[in-house]
């Protein structure tokens, strides 16, 4: 990315061995980049999550995980608001959360 971020993978892939089956060795890798993307956007939810709403978003959260991961927690927990919400208060209950997570968007550091 931009920030010049690198993801290792959570479960090492062996490189492919003369005479075996490429397409083995993709899978494999196809399910690690899986993992770890899924355990790293996890990460990131869960520290987000934890700190809303009641601490603004810090520059530490912003530098502790990839970038990608950083918007996709944001999204995902947004979604989860939005959902919440329109299942608790119904359409009444949407205004007071944008007004909410429109201060904590603009609480992200640049």
């Amino acid at each position: 990315g931009e920030r010049g971020e690198v993801l290792p993978l959570k479960t090492p892939v062996r490189g492919v061995e003369p005479n075996a089956e490429v397409e083995s060795w993709l899978l494999q890798l196809e399910a690690a980049i899986k993992e770890t993307v899924r355990e790293t956007v996890g990460q990131a939810f869960r520290s987000y999550a934890a700190d809303q709403p009641t601490r603004p978003i810090s520059a530490g959260w912003v530098s502790e995980h990839p970038a990608m991961a950083l918007v996709t927690s944001v999204r995902l927990y947004w979604t989860n608001q939005l959902e919440t919400a329109l299942r608790e208060v119904g359409r009444s209950g949407l205004r007071p959360l944008v007004a909410r997570l429109s201060t904590e968007l603009g609480a992200l550091p640049g």
